[in-house]
């Protein structure tokens, strides 16, 4: 009845498909990534002949935190042979690239759990190392495969793809009946939720923004406007996250922005960033929507959570056709949410004034350029007669 069906399927720029472990990463969590425990797997007052004798090490420990050893194995350690990796210190936020003599680039050459009175796992280096900074149990382990290869440019390649199918076959009786319906001027229509999606730039030097959203759909039933980094960023700086932007503090700081007390984006142009926002109202039907401002400084402070935005968004959500089962990454995915009915109603976009009006920091600017990705979910219908098939949207 439709005449032949196209699927066409866009994928992502290369650049922002592949991502480094958050456990091999300086600039993510770094609580979960594996620590230095001793050189001589020792449990209780660890020895460190690094720091205190200044003697090289080619082999240690690694604490068994965040389940490293705890089964007997090694696979939760999430490094591999043959990668390079440097200590840093999670607690002081000091980096141990500076080393005094030894293998310049140490790579690992051996993984093996040890068991026994140790029970940990051991890691072999390529050869001797030794940092010039002291050696403690807050020293974290970091790849720098990325970080040394920034002419690194990745592809990948999709095979063997499959779509599921589901076939819905008619009775014969009911196909015939309609049939004959439509062609006697009757009319078989189909609805379905659909999202279209309006790009706007934003400059970061901008405090306040009114985004206009020319909408022009009939049964509208939310608008999801979303602010992505739209900074010019190469593969490499998306792997390592030197320099992403900063979704929240990981050690509950407010203020120090030393790189390890703060998470960065590994996802930067695909998820929304608060960006010191403070607040936000939409304007439609001649009126703001809602009377008040939404007020988001909490969220964009990245360390605390504001109720009305997330409530805002929900609802939204809900509207659009997309369940919220956890709201847990509201600040990772920031998000603008705006439910234009409730219930099963929709909303008739066509001939209004629609624009998003957004306030941010007066003593704090923006960080990052924006695109935003505003999508306006609503309903289409195909309508499919004797003579011809239509949209409507």
């Amino acid at each position: 009845m439709t005449e032949g069906l196209i699927v066409e399927i866009i994928f992502e720029d290369a650049r922002k498909v592949f991502r480094t472990l958050d456990q091999t990463n300086k600039n993510r969590y770094l609580n979960a990534n594996p620590f230095f425990m001793s050189t001589n797997g020792s449990n209780s007052g660890p020895d460190f002949p690094a720091a205190n004798n200044a003697s090289k090490f080619q082999e240690f420990f690694v604490r068994r935190d965040n389940c490293q050893g705890w089964s007997g194995d090694i696979k939760a350690f999430p490094f591999c042979i043959g990668e390079e990796v440097r200590f840093f210190n999670a607690s002081t936020g000091d980096d141990n690239p500076s080393i005094a003599d030894g293998v310049t680039s140490p790579k690992i050459e051996r993984i093996e759990y040890i068991a026994g009175t140790t029970n940990a796992i051991k890691v072999r280096l390529n050869g001797s190392y030794r940092p010039t900074n002291l050696m403690s149990n807050a020293e974290c382990l970091y790849s720098r495969a990325v970080i040394d290869a920034p002419t690194y440019n990745p592809t990948y390649l999709i095979t063997n793809a499959e779509f599921v199918l589901q076939q819905v076959e008619m009775p014969p009786g009911y196909t015939s009946k309609l049939s004959s319906m439509m062609k006697s001027g009757g009319t078989m229509n189909y609805d379905f939720t659909s999202a279209t999606n309006y790009k706007v730039s934003q400059l970061k030097s901008e405090r306040v923004a009114n985004i206009r959203l020319p909408l022009n759909q009939s049964r509208a039933k939310a608008v999801l406007c979303i602010p992505t980094d739209a900074s010019a960023s190469a593969t490499q700086a998306l792997l390592s996250a030197e320099t992403t932007y900063i979704s929240n503090f990981s050690l509950g700081s407010t203020a120090d922005l030393r790189s390890h007390n703060v998470v960065r984006s590994q996802r930067t142009g695909l998820t929304g960033c608060a960006d010191e926002i403070t607040s936000y109202q939409l304007f439609y039907e001649g009126k703001l929507n809602p009377n008040r401002k939404v007020f988001c400084n909490k969220i964009a402070s990245k360390n605390s959570i504001d109720q009305q935005p997330l409530i805002e968004l929900e609802k939204a959500l809900v509207m659009g056709g997309i369940k919220p089962f956890s709201l847990k990454k509201f600040r990772e995915n920031f998000c603008i949410g705006r439910a234009l009915s409730l219930q099963n109603g929709v909303y008739d976009t066509r001939g209004t004034d629609f624009a998003l009006q957004v306030e941010y920091q007066e003593t704090r600017a923006p960080t990052v350029d924006k695109l935003w990705n505003c999508f306006c979910v609503h309903l289409r219908r195909i309508a499919i007669s004797g003579a011809a098939i239509s949209l409507q949207v």
